[in-house]
Order: structure tokens, then sequence, then C-alpha cells
């Protein structure tokens, strides 16, 4: 049989009282007058009502004909809607073991009769005051939840629109013939996506290009960080468009007067920077720094500052205020030439854990010695390396981000290119094809372990496969006696050139081949696997000679410009 008592207050809660003596569900429902009241004389009632009225509190006797209370708990506690509704046991049994059977069950208190009203009244207070609590955490649990996954989609979004801004840097860029300019860039938030970014550009005619390079840190960690930085870029490249012939300096006094007149940036913020401008004829090196770290230059097994303590191109921040003046030094290069850009929040890395944060010069010193202890490293190996070697200083071996600053490096060398291995196949016909391939693949995998380099075996066969193919059908036009040159060294990356005879191409011209207009055409297929497996892929003499680039995976992987996305299309078109 059951019951219910509505009375006046129901703030005070709603308790559902179970016990099979009616006398003692009547006398605690007008002691508890300040409460809405619901009663059951059995179990199989006092299931129902939880299920139908959600009681907040239930008190419940054990004893009871057909099901104990015991049982009567152990069913709400597997029933979803009342297993979170709080249980105190009202029972003349006093036995430990039926105690402990009680807490068991899920019951959050114990009553043994006779017992004061008083005391049951401030054990239910309490309770309800508990529940409400882990109520509203709940509540506050689903709102903070709630807007973090509003703040996950901004920040995503936010680093979607830089990395359209800024996307993934190439590899390599040719500077001439026989160098190329090697790039790796390696950049871990302290949050999901913090204030360094970086920007690449290559701009000019051929009688007169030059790559630029920026590396910039804004000042503090928030989601207004990456706001700043896709403003700060997005001016930037504006400016690169609209007056390519200036100078780092210049280019520089430019943005920082834009940034100050948008308004973008309050009285505390402001970016340090360090920019680059190479040179590709003359290995000119144009630079400015802004409240940044110096640069190292590595040549010769040696390793310094630039800008020195008493050169040229050091400035103050960004956004200090209009008008600012920047000064740019000058550097010539050499092939063989490394410098590595880096934020202050790897120098910092050693205070994580109360210790000290190296100064420039420490870093120089530290970095000094590992290339005078391993010279022969590529620039991967060198970031991976000096990136431990810091962390070391109070941890072990870098795997993630545990610091509160942006940690970013970027290493560059002037890769001499010139000394290749070579091979030439004149095909006859298509049953040719498979042999040269199968016979150029195991020169390559001789000359690799040779190298003591790990590539990507089935990477490396489809890529081979492809260019081959590529050349003798698009480029030899399947004309027997078209001679189809291959050349392979292994340098930071283990790079080939497949070179053709035939009348080149416009690159930009090939067809996606995952387009719906195109899924039927013969064309495009090739380059469009190439460009999934390799780390580089890029075009000379007007599209006859394609150069892959596949990464050691001997090296660490420590590279944003692994992985990180292409853009569908170029945002800035190229300057002339």
């Amino acid at each position: 049989m059951g019951g219910r008592v509505v009375l006046l207050n129901p703030d005070g809660g709603r308790i559902l009282i179970v016990d099979d003596e009616v006398i003692q569900t009547e006398v605690l429902s007008r002691v508890l007058n300040d409460c809405a009241v619901d009663c059951a004389n059995d179990g199989r009632t006092a299931i129902e009502l939880a299920c139908r009225n959600h009681p907040d509190l239930i008190l419940l006797d054990v004893q009871m004909p057909d099901m104990d209370g015991f049982t009567v708990c152990e069913t709400l506690k597997s029933i979803p809607g009342t297993r979170d509704i709080p249980v105190i046991f009202l029972t003349a049994e006093t036995d430990p073991a039926c105690v402990a059977r009680a807490f068991k069950t899920g019951a959050v208190d114990y009553v043994a009769k006779p017992y004061e009203y008083s005391e049951i009244k401030e054990r239910i207070r309490t309770h309800l005051e508990l529940k409400n609590n882990r109520e509203s955490l709940r509540r506050q649990n689903l709102l903070l939840e709630k807007t973090v996954r509003e703040q996950e989609i901004n920040i995503n979004l936010a680093r979607d629109l830089l990395q359209l801004v800024n996307p993934a840097p190439p590899r390599h860029i040719d500077l001439s013939p026989g160098l190329t300019l090697f790039i790796q860039a390696a950049s871990r938030p302290c949050y999901r996506q913090g204030g360094d970014h970086y920007l690449l550009r290559t701009i000019g005619p051929p009688e007169q290009r030059r790559t630029i390079i920026s590396l910039k840190d804004q000042s503090g960690h928030k989601v207004n960080c990456v706001l700043r930085s896709i403003t700060t870029d997005l001016y930037h490249n504006s400016i690169i468009n609209r007056c390519p012939d200036a100078g780092p300096g210049e280019q520089a006094e430019m943005l920082n007067n834009a940034l100050v007149a948008a308004g973008s940036f309050q009285e505390d913020d402001f970016f340090t920077a360090v920019n680059l401008e190479l040179n590709h004829n003359s290995l000119l090196l144009e630079f400015i720094t802004a409240g940044h770290p110096p640069f190292l230059l590595i040549r010769g097994g040696k390793v310094r500052l630039v800008p020195g303590p008493d050169d040229s191109g050091a400035n103050l921040p960004f956004c200090v205020f209009a008008g600012q003046k920047f000064t740019s030094g000058r550097l010539p290069l050499a092939p063989g030439d490394r410098i590595i850009l880096f934020t202050d929040g790897l120098t910092s890395m050693p205070t994580r854990n109360g210790g000290r944060a190296l100064t420039n010069k420490e870093f120089c010193e530290l970095v000094g010695r590992i290339v005078e202890t391993a010279p022969g490293l590529t620039v991967p190996e060198l970031i991976k390396k000096t990136v431990d070697a810091v962390h070391v200083l109070d941890g072990g071996p870098f795997a993630e981000n545990d610091t509160d600053d942006d940690i970013s490096i970027i290493g560059l060398e002037l890769e001499p290119c010139d000394k290749m291995t070579e091979a030439v196949f004149t095909p006859g016909d298509d049953d040719e094809i498979t042999p040269a391939v199968e016979d150029l693949l195991s020169r390559m995998i001789l000359f690799l372990t040779r190298k003591g380099a790990t590539i990507d075996p089935t990477c490396l066969r489809m890529a081979v496969n492809e260019a081959f193919i590529n050349a003798w059908i698009h480029g030899c036009g399947r004309q027997p006696g078209h001679e189809i040159k291959v050349r392979w060294r292994m340098g930071n990356d283990f790079s080939f050139e497949v070179i053709d005879s035939g009348p080149g191409f416009d690159p930009k011209q090939v067809a996606d081949p995952t387009a719906a207009a195109n899924r039927k055409k013969d064309n495009g297929r090739g380059i469009f696997i190439i460009n999934k497996l390799a780390s580089d892929l890029r075009w000379r003499d007007d599209g006859r000679c394609l150069i892959v680039s596949l990464a050691n995976n001997g090296n660490p992987p420590l590279a944003d410009n692994i992985g990180r996305r292409r853009p569908i299309m170029e945002l800035w078109e190229k300057t002339a």
C-alpha cells in the first residue's frame, strides 16, 4: 500500500519514507513538515514511487515482508533514474554485518531505532545539502564541459585560419642548380594553440628570388594570442605583396605601424620576432630581431649568436609604440651554413622545476658542444638533440611541452646538392618499365643501406614507380629512345630527381584526380600519390625534372612542416 502527503513548503526537498509499519510513516511525515513526503509500506510500491516522483532522499526500513530494504536499495541503485538518490536506512538492526551490508548496497547513512526525530531531521538536512552540492557541481561541470568544447572549437578554428594564412612550409627551396635551402620547423604550444607562429614566403622573379622567414612570439598564451597571430601575419603577408622590394627593416616598420593603427593590440600586448630575407643568387641574408633572442649561425663546426653585441639588426619588440624604427643587419652566407631560430620558451624550459633559464650565450655553447661532439648530424637530428639537451637539464628527453610557455625552433641549412648518384634509362616499350624500376630501386636501397638511412620501403617503392611511369608516359610520350635520367642523394632527406626529355608542362595544371570531373582521366594520379607519400615535391626545368624528398625515418619527427596541412588553394599569389 502507499500514500502521499504534500506539505506547504516543498522547497525543503521531496522525501520518500519506506516502512511496513504505517504508524512509522505517518509520524515521520508529520515530523518532516518542511518537506514534500511520499510514503510506501512495501518494497515494490517504494520502487514505483521512486521511479515516478524522483525524490531527493529515501528513508528506508530494512525488515519488510516480501522484499527487504537491502533488495530495494540494490534495485534502486541498478536503475539509471534512481541510482543517484541518497538512501538512509532506518532499522532496529544494529549488527555490524548488517550495517556493513547497508553501506555495501549503496546507502549513505544508517540510523538505528529508536532514534530522536531531531537527529533524523539533521541527518536529512545534511544529506540534502550534500545532494544539492553534488547536483550543483554536476551542473557546473556540464557547463564547464560545454564551455571547454566551445573554446576548443574556437581554438581549432583559429588554428585552422592561421594555417590557411601560413600553410606548411616546404622542406626544400631550390636556391640554384647545386644548392637548396632545407627547412625544418617544430613548434609545441603549452596549450592547445599558443602564440608562437612562423611565416615563409618565396618572392620575386628568378634573377631576384628571395625567401622570407619570420618566427614570431606573441605575449600571453590565451586564445586571443592565436587571433593576434592571424592578424599579424595577414598584415605581414599583405605588406610583402604590396611592397616586395622593401627590406626587412622597412617591412617591419610598416607592419608595426599598421598593427598599432588597427587597434588589435591592447596597451600591454606585443610580440617579438626574428625576420630573415635570403637572396637566392648572392646568398646575402638580411635580418632583424625585435625583442627576440638572436639566432644561431653554425659554420665550419663553430656556433655563434647573430646579431652579436656590436652588430646591427637588434630592435625593440613590435607594437611598443607607433613610429618605431627598425634597423637590419646583413650576413653573407655560404653553402653548408646552418641557422637555428628559436623562441625563449626553449631556453626557459629548465624553469619548469624551479631551475634557471638558459642565457642565450649558454644556449649557444650547448649547441656548440652538440655540433663538436657529432659534426655529421642532420638538421632534424640537431634539433632533436638540442631540445632534448635543454630538457635534460631538469628532466629527461623531450616528449611533450610540460612548461608554461610555447616552444618553437626552426632549423635551416644551405644544403649542397651537386654531388648525386645517377642512372640513365632508355626504355623501348612498356614491358621494359618494371625491370627498370626494380633495377633503380635495388641501387637506391643499396645506397641508403651504406648511408645508414631508414626510408619507408613502401613509400620509396611507390614514389619511384609512380615518378618513373609518369616520366615515361607523360614526359616521353611512350616513345622508344627517349632518355629518362634519375639522380639521387642523401642529405637531410633522401631526395631523388626523375628527368625526362619530353616537352615539359606546367606543374600547376596537374588535375586533382579526386575531383568528380577528373576521376575518369588518366593523368594526375601518379603525382597525387607521390604528393601523399613524400615529405616534399617540386619541379624544375619547366616540369621536365620532378624532385621527390622522403624524410629519413631514423630522424626524429619533431617537425611541423611534416604533417601540417597544405592549403586547398593558394591564398597568396606569387609575386614576380
